[in-house]
């Protein structure tokens, strides 16, 4: 386009338009100049030569500049035209171009809400900061509770089961009962010994009192004996001591013989005497052998009789039968496991980090949220916290002492119980391995 035809062009424009023209040239101009000093600032720091032997293309080039730059500004000029023809019939026809709006960081109103926005948010998090840090918690805790595995004491056959799965029973509930005739034969078995134990024991008793008998008989006898031989060594002393003249041989022979047979009489009388105390003292420890062996039997029978009263198994506590795995008609050996009963009294086992627990202690407030009720919160009490970490006491400790070593945050378990009267719900069931939330307050 010409500059002549740009001329008309200007000419034919509305008065409005007209009017605007020399703005946006005087700001294309403007422009214009300050892009030339920033090239002759760069020009200058250059080379004088370069400078001196191109001036002709550096005219040739403003002049190309000047009209780019003005023929985008008549392009732009035509936009913002027809936008502010557009604008103008909207607000009642005015020629004045809307004003341009104040960034956001200089207005007033969003800037106090911005403000009282971010105070919010520190004061929220300051409170939370110091209400987060009087707990300690976890959420690696789980219900823990000793339960009790029920097995046989005695192999038998299954007569009846008298529980099912996930059955609430009470201490001394009949849970199955086993065949009872094997041991009910045994124990019958076992009396009959007793019995013959004991007679063994009464005979033993009469053989006792036989040789007391014959211990009192033999020292009778050995007093008759020794009463004759006295009287013999008399009537012996009494013949020696006679006159020669006035006795004769035979007498004195008959003396002799007299004394010696009552001499050897008491001797034999001793001797059975002897005998008898010996047999009394045989009678003695045969009594004590056969009551030894009344006692085994007794023992015998008593564990015939614990043993049929196996047969009957009952719950050792109040509790819920789990994982049953037993029917009538099976046999079962000693020891298996037919089922287990869980207590109804749980607690939470929590594993803490080691550096959570510088401020713990036995007796500080618990509260604990279960999986499985989330809208519920339990409140306990810490009962007891482990004398080494949870690593320690598996099957493979670890042995820091060898080969590379690398830290590994350890954890210990915390015993924490439920206070009094929390589980008293029908409605919550707090099993064993169910995952739990524990904060501790330590502050």
């Amino acid at each position: 386009m010409t500059p002549e035809e740009i001329e008309g062009d200007e000419q034919s424009e509305p008065a409005d338009r007209q009017d605007e023209r020399p703005v946006r040239k005087t700001e294309a101009k403007s422009n214009r100049e300050s892009r030339r000093n920033d090239a002759d600032d760069r020009e200058d720091d250059g080379d004088g030569k370069d400078r001196d032997k191109k001036p002709g293309k550096k005219e040739k080039s403003d002049d190309v500049e000047d009209d780019k730059e003005g023929k985008s500004n008549k392009k732009s000029g035509d936009d913002e035209d027809n936008s502010d023809g557009d604008g103008e019939d909207k607000e009642k026809g005015g020629d004045e171009k809307k004003p341009k709006k104040p960034p956001f960081y200089k207005r007033l109103i969003p800037m106090l809400i911005l403000s009282a926005v971010v105070l919010v948010a520190i004061i929220v998090g300051v409170l939370y900061w110091l209400h987060a840090r009087q707990f300690e918690a976890t959420d690696d805790a789980f219900i823990d509770v000793h339960y009790v595995t029920i097995s046989p004491n005695v192999a038998a056959t299954v007569a009846a089961v008298r529980v099912d799965d996930n059955q609430r029973v009470k201490k001394g509930d009949l849970l199955v009962e086993l065949d009872p005739r094997d041991y009910q034969v045994i124990v019958d078995q076992m009396t009959a010994n007793l019995l013959g134990a004991r007679e063994r024991v009464s005979e033993a008793q009469v053989q006792l009192n036989v040789a007391k008998a014959n211990i009192a008989e033999a020292d009778a006898e050995v007093a008759v004996a020794q009463a004759n031989a006295d009287n013999a060594q008399r009537d012996y002393q009494r013949f020696v001591s006679l006159n020669p003249l006035s006795r004769s041989q035979e007498q004195v022979d008959n003396a002799t013989a007299s004394t010696k047979t009552a001499t050897a009489s008491v001797a034999q009388a001793k001797a059975k005497l002897a005998a008898s105390q010996a047999s009394e003292k045989d009678s003695e420890m045969a009594i004590r052998i056969q009551q030894a062996a009344e006692k085994t039997a007794e023992a015998n029978v008593r564990q015939a009789q614990i043993n049929l009263g196996y047969c009957t198994i009952t719950s050792p506590i109040d509790g819920m039968v789990t994982r049953k795995n037993v029917e009538a008609g099976d046999y079962v050996d000693k020891a298996q496991p037919l089922f287990s009963v869980v207590p109804t009294q749980v607690w939470v086992t929590a594993n803490y980090k080691e550096e959570q627990l510088d401020l713990m202690r036995v007796g500080q407030d618990v509260s604990i949220t279960v999986d499985a009720y989330s809208g519920k919160e339990f409140h306990g009490k810490v009962d007891s916290i482990q004398n080494g970490t949870g690593g320690v006491f598996t099957l493979l400790p670890p042995e820091n002492a060898t080969g590379n070593y690398v830290k590994i945050v350890q954890r210990v378990p915390v015993k924490i119980v439920f206070n009094p009267g929390e589980l008293d719900h029908a409605d919550v069931l707090l099993a064993p391995g169910m995952s739990v939330e524990s904060k501790v307050k330590v502050r």
